[in-house]
């Protein structure tokens, strides 16, 4: 830094303030980029987002989904409160929806009611914290008066695995689909080898 343009009897404040802006040249120069969410520096992006008021941000998202949310939320808050809203919210962080309004479904459901069902993605996990996740990214799209009565979870298990002897299956699915959603097992099972299968899943 160059010598110092402040008085000898400067404080501490005007001496840091000083060294800080001395540092301004040496920024990025084209704002083009700092405003692009395609191009913006990666460590910068929460910054971008709040300036695109993004109103729900997750730092452990990847660097794509980062880029994704920023890049939909003009639209988002245009349209925050309708269907489409709830859904694309969770279609920039990679999961496919469907959403069902109370007049929708046969018979009707309690007025200003909906169920959502979530396509998870193929041998992918389901805890608590990707569950809240849901939630909240649903209550920060919806509208105040609707209210979420069920979410619905739907994914597809392919593969095969042998059975022999006095084998024994137990699949134990815990998950309010109603219909809506569920686990879908594709593929072979073929009797053979001496093993027992007990899978579970809980939600």
């Amino acid at each position: 830094m160059a010598s110092s343009l402040l008085p000898p009897n400067s404080t501490a404040g005007e001496r840091a303030l000083e060294s800080v802006l001395s540092c301004v040249g040496e920024l990025p120069g084209d704002l083009r980029i700092l405003k692009n969410p395609d191009l913006c520096p990666a460590d910068l992006l929460p910054w971008l987002a709040w300036e695109y008021a993004v109103t729900y941000w997750q730092s452990d998202w990847d660097e794509g989904q980062k880029r994704a949310v920023i890049r939909a939320a003009a639209w988002q808050n245009k349209h925050r409160g309708t269907r489409g809203a709830v859904e694309r919210a969770l279609s920039t962080v990679g999961y496919e929806s469907q959403l069902r309004e109370w007049f929708e479904q046969s018979p009707q459901d309690d007025p200003y009611t909906f169920i959502i069902k979530i396509m998870l993605i193929q041998d992918m996990g389901l805890d608590s914290d990707l569950l809240n996740t849901f939630i909240a990214q649903i209550f920060d799209a919806k509208n105040c008066r609707s209210l979420l009565k069920e979410i619905n979870f739907e994914t597809e298990l392919d593969g095969e695995y042998f059975i022999a002897g006095t084998s024994a299956a137990d699949i134990g699915v815990n998950i309010p689909a109603d219909g809506e959603g569920g686990v879908k097992i594709n593929g072979a099972q073929i009797l053979g080898g001496g093993l027992a299968i007990n899978i579970t899943v809980e939600i």
